[in-house]
């Protein structure tokens, strides 16, 4: 069979005829015919189908961000109950401050919000040198002013201008010791200063980096 031949007996496979002997084709090809030829026509175009879009969850997506939105807020609400508001003042007998001296700065570890009455401080120096710890009330009208002149966390030379407050507490603690003790403390702003000698005087002064508000329960 030669390729016009083939070709047309496919063109006649596509196309049944109801008597193949009908066909101008030998005897084995009308024979072929008839064994592998079906005999119905399919004329139909064969349209693939694709599945119908699936909706979105927003059901589910809501009900997905209401969860998280929730957890987030039992989260928050369990740091408050843990953490306490910072905006409330510790109570006197609570607040167990700490100011410690290490020869390079006075530093202060507490509230710095507490209310009036009878306070326990811890007093610690690391250093290699005595110093006094000195706590000034100081009224509101001189605060700014002794601020400007030596701010938190500095320290600076004394000079003879001692700061325009009230002394509420002096101690003098040893190179390498501690000392602990209460202090009653009034209503008002307290500046912390850490001072070191020299010959016996006062030579210079190491400010704590916390103004600690002394406040009425």
């Amino acid at each position: 069979m030669n390729d016009n031949e083939r070709v047309y007996a496919l063109y006649v496979q596509a196309n049944p005829v109801p008597d193949p002997d009908l066909l101008p084709l030998t005897r084995a090809e009308a024979e072929l015919l008839t064994v592998e030829r079906s005999p119905v026509m399919d004329i139909q175009e064969r349209i693939p189908v694709q599945p119908a879009p699936e909706a979105p969850r927003r059901r589910s997506l809501a009900f997905g961000l209401a969860a998280v939105v929730v957890i987030a807020a039992a989260a928050a609400a369990m740091v408050l109950f843990v953490a306490g508001d910072s905006n409330e003042p510790a109570a006197a007998a609570d607040a167990a401050p700490r100011v410690v001296f290490d020869g390079a700065s006075c530093r202060y570890a507490g509230p710095e919000l507490i209310e009036t009455g009878v306070v326990d401080f811890t007093f610690v120096n690391t250093s290699s040198e005595r110093f006094d710890l000195a706590g000034w009330r100081m009224p509101e009208s001189g605060l700014t002013a002794e601020l400007e002149r030596f701010p938190l966390g500095t320290d600076m030379a004394e000079t003879d201008q001692l700061p325009d407050g009230n002394l509420a507490f002096n101690i003098m603690i040893e190179a390498g010791s501690e000392s602990a003790g209460p202090r009653s403390l009034a209503a008002g702003p307290h500046l912390i200063d850490c001072l070191t000698f020299d010959g016996g005087e006062h030579n210079h002064v190491w400010r704590a980096a916390a103004v600690v508000e002394v406040v009425a329960p």
